[in-house]
């Protein structure tokens, strides 16, 4: 395994690609959004715990790990004992503070529309607003999994990328609260001794919700937080101490992850070596400033337990930074991160393929062994086929 680590933050272009592609991730390069961890998260989960908020429920239904169930509205198999529903909440996004803000006496429709025009970008950001069907595929997923993969991490680091309504995390936030509250309490009737060592407190599980747009966190993500704990009657206060909200280029935010990792491993440098290093890491903390608050979050090592994206691979610019982004910073053999997205994005690239092979490409220039798998596949015989991918990065063995 190669020795060191690289200051290059920007993804790899295979050898083979057109010059026209070389271009275009170039140009992309120098227009990337600096990436921003929100220092408020607090006050804003409070104020908004106290607000009145508008939502609708969304009933997820799952029956096993090969559920073919596209349609979470169906309700044709309700009496299937086999069948299950996960219940979750989204704001009314229409009566949200962001469309009431842009002009209150405009027509509805024209509110939407300046909505529309401020949540998307095209080629770079598909817009946050809307509840993504591949997000309710990763939810139904993550639903059938609660005693395997998924109550494993629930001391770890979860990040969901590209969140919008930030729905797959929030579900991982609501059931690893809810376990935590759920470990027994000391006997009464054991010793001092063993209930000191009983009451330690779990390690410490920290959600990150990442988009590209702080209103779209300020606005959509951190009222369906609110309004999901209240529905498992989790009190804010216990949620605040579990939850970053950060807004900005997912590649960028992968900087400070790289941040983090050099400054641990320098100090298992030779001193030359780390006070060339030391002096990189702190031109670049300049540039990218972490609050003290958020630091203690984040982990020191640059990698994350759980990686959630839900159609984050619209466009193959976007396939390869999400690959790059889970390569680089999925925990080693334990961490996973889940895709959900359509097979193909017709007209645009991007897809499950054009994600393998960025995969491919960030595994090499990372000296790792990347895994891809197929573990859910949606297809009705009509609609877009969707697929649920699995990432796992593992050392790779000296030859």
């Amino acid at each position: 395994m190669a020795s060191g680590f690289s200051f290059d933050f920007l993804p790899t272009t295979a050898a083979n690609e057109s010059s026209t592609a070389v271009e275009t991730t170039q140009a992309v390069e120098q227009t990337r959004r600096p990436f921003a961890w929100l220092a408020n998260t607090a006050q804003l989960l409070h104020e908004r715990s106290e607000q009145e908020i508008v939502y609708r429920d969304i009933n997820v239904h799952h029956v096993s790990y090969n559920d073919d169930d596209v349609d979470d509205d169906v309700d044709d198999d309700v009496n299937d004992p086999s069948r299950s529903t996960t219940q979750l909440r989204q704001v009314d996004w229409k009566l949200s503070s962001l469309v009431s803000a842009t002009d209150a006496d405009a027509p509805q429709e024209q509110q939407e529309a300046l909505w529309q025009q401020t949540d998307l970008s095209p080629g770079k950001y598909e817009g946050g607003m809307k509840v993504w069907e591949c997000s309710l595929d990763l939810v139904r997923y993550l639903a059938t999994q609660q005693e395997a993969d998924l109550m494993s991490i629930t001391g770890g680091q979860v990040l969901e990328l590209g969140c919008g309504h930030g729905l797959p995390a929030c579900f991982m936030l609501q059931q690893a609260i809810r376990k935590q509250q759920q470990e027994p309490e000391p006997d009464d009737n054991s010793s001092s001794s063993n209930k000191n060592k009983q009451k330690k407190p779990p390690p410490l599980l920290t959600v990150m919700y990442v988009d590209y747009n702080d209103f779209v966190l300020k606005d959509v993500t951190v009222s369906n937080i609110v309004i999901n704990a209240a529905a498992a009657d989790i009190a804010i206060e216990d949620v605040v101490p579990h939850v970053l909200l950060g807004a900005g280029d997912w590649l960028e935010l992968s900087k400070q992850l790289l941040l983090l990792q050099a400054q641990s491993q320098s100090k298992q440098l030779d001193p030359t070596i780390a006070a060339a290093t030391a002096a990189v890491i702190k031109e670049e903390e300049e540039s990218t400033p972490i609050p003290a608050t958020t630091m203690a979050q984040l982990p020191t090592d640059g990698k994350l337990d759980c990686i959630l994206a839900a159609e984050t691979i619209y466009s193959d610019q976007a396939a390869r930074d999400t690959a790059t982004f889970c390569v680089r910073h999925v925990r080693l053999t334990t961490g996973v991160a889940w895709i959900a997205t359509k097979r193909y994005y017709f007209g645009v690239g991007g897809g499950s393929e054009a994600f393998r092979q960025g995969v491919k490409t960030a595994a090499a220039s990372q000296d790792v062994t990347a895994v891809v798998e197929t573990v859910q596949v949606y297809d009705n015989g009509t609609s877009n086929i969707r697929e649920l991918l699995r990432v796992q990065c593992f050392p790779r063995a000296d030859e």
